[in-house]
């Protein structure tokens, strides 16, 4: 009984023991896993303990090779570079028939560093641009949102080229009843008016398959329609004029004066919402449909009154963005969120700017300085300088990169001037339309296009 009693008692000591080895080693291995787990590491020749973090690169890409601070870390993309210590790293990445990327990040503890915007650039761009569209010797080309119009003066037949960002494109021919096309105007989405030379014109929308003539005040220019068909606009001997979109027929009226909107009036441009802005005397005012000015009250302290003479908006969903011109020929660039607050961003803009539907504008000033505002969060970023004759041509692929025509080049910058990427050296346009990821570019009557991102 005795021995039997201790061999038990000796079994369960063995057990015990197993138990209480598997348990330790059970924490011993959570404790080193949660260790790593955290992003901490063990310098053996400090003796201390570092807490490191991640570089995730999300941009696809295949057969390259990703470093940091010269040593191999991957070659594919997306990957999470894991135990990277706090502070400054040097980012390259490099592929065959590629230029090297590189950035300077600055790695923070506890924080993922996320690198979304990797643009390798082909050595040899220009064997990459195709010929698209083949237009008329005589045509007449106009920029739309998303699309270009063409035709010959005087006939009835337009051509209309839809831009994808895809890179393909889609050409399309509206006839109409009657000859004498003279002019057309563009309006946000794929929506403009056709001016005739017996004095009519027409109201499009190529989406909505919408074609509607109507005759304006004799004189008129700049024929608005809003963005839901009910209201016209035209400015004639000096007034803006305003009347029901379904009230314009095709014979003109013997008396507009119920529909005179405002006298005085220089200039004027209306928003998606229907709010109208206008240069009178000097001033620029605005107000709801209805017209009651206010809610720019502070326009006319900004820039001095009488010194205003043209006016053009641009607008990506809820973000307006006014170009001012005086009678100087200053031109001032200003931002109107969704809540009516005013920003002067610029007193001395040069060309136009660019807008995201995210509320990022770009737009550069005559001394040769680049900025970029994100609506959202208030703030101005000075991008760079750039030195001589240039014309900034828009953003491209995405929100981190932009193309400038510097001294006849076709430059590509992104926003951290990091990667400043000369594309070609003589670039050949006339003119430049940038969709996405494609820039398509008119030179001679021809529309090419220059693409190599793939999705």
């Amino acid at each position: 009984m005795k021995n039997s009693s201790r061999a038990k008692a000796g079994s369960s000591i063995g057990r015990f023991i197993l138990k209480l080895f598997t348990v330790l080693l059970f924490v011993a291995v959570a404790g080193v896993t949660l260790f790593f787990a955290y992003g901490y590491r063990f310098d053996v020749e400090g003796q201390s303990v570092e807490k490191t973090s991640i570089i995730d690169l999300a941009n696809r890409a295949s057969d390259v090779r990703v470093s940091v601070d010269a040593q191999l870390v991957s070659e594919f993309m997306p990957v999470q570079l894991k135990g990277i210590l706090p502070g400054l790293h040097t980012l390259n990445i490099t592929k065959k028939g590629f230029r090297p990327w590189a950035r300077t990040l600055t790695v923070n503890e506890d924080i993922v560093t996320i690198v979304e915007d990797v643009l390798l650039v082909p050595e040899d761009v220009s064997s990459l641009i195709q010929e698209a569209v083949q237009f008329g010797p005589e045509d007449v080309i106009y920029p739309g949102d998303g699309y270009l119009l063409a035709f010959s003066p005087g006939s009835q037949v337009l051509s209309i080229v839809e831009l994808f960002n895809s890179g393909s494109f889609k050409e399309e021919e509206i006839g109409f009843y009657r000859a004498g096309l003279v002019a057309v105007e563009t309006m946000p989405g794929q929506r403009f008016l056709l001016h005739f030379d017996d004095g009519l014109s027409a109201y499009v929308s190529f989406s909505e398959r919408v074609f509607k003539t109507f005759a304006p005040k004799t004189g008129a220019r700049k024929i608005r329609v809003d963005a839901d068909r009910r209201l016209v606009y035209f400015l004639a001997d000096g007034s803006l004029y305003r009347m029901e979109f379904d009230a314009a027929g095709e014979i003109p009226l013997e008396d507009y004066s119920l529909f005179e909107f405002r006298k005085d009036v220089a200039d004027y441009e209306i928003d998606e919402s229907g709010n109208v802005y206008y240069i009178t005397g000097g001033v620029l005012l605005g107000g709801a449909e209805t017209g009651i000015p206010g809610w720019i009250a502070r326009f006319p302290t900004i820039l001095g009154a009488g010194d205003l003479t043209n006016l053009s908006i641009i607008q990506e969903g809820s973000h307006v963005a006014l170009v001012v011109r005086s009678d100087s020929d200053k031109r001032y660039l200003f931002f109107l969120d969704e809540n009516r607050e005013l920003m002067l961003l610029a007193q001395k803009l040069k060309g136009s700017p660019f807008l995201t539907d995210h509320g990022d504008y770009l737009y550069a000033d005559t001394d040769g300085n680049i900025f970029v505002y994100n609506g959202k969060k208030a703030e101005t970023i000075p991008l760079t300088t750039i030195e001589g004759n240039f014309e900034l041509l828009g953003w491209f692929a995405d929100r981190s990169h932009f193309l400038v025509l510097e001294e006849g080049k076709l430059v590509l910058h992104d926003i951290f001037d990091a990667n400043v990427t000369e594309l070609l050296s003589e670039y050949p346009a006339d003119r430049t339309f940038i969709s996405g990821k494609i820039l398509f570019f008119l030179k001679g009557g021809v529309l090419n296009s220059l693409s190599w991102i793939e999705e």
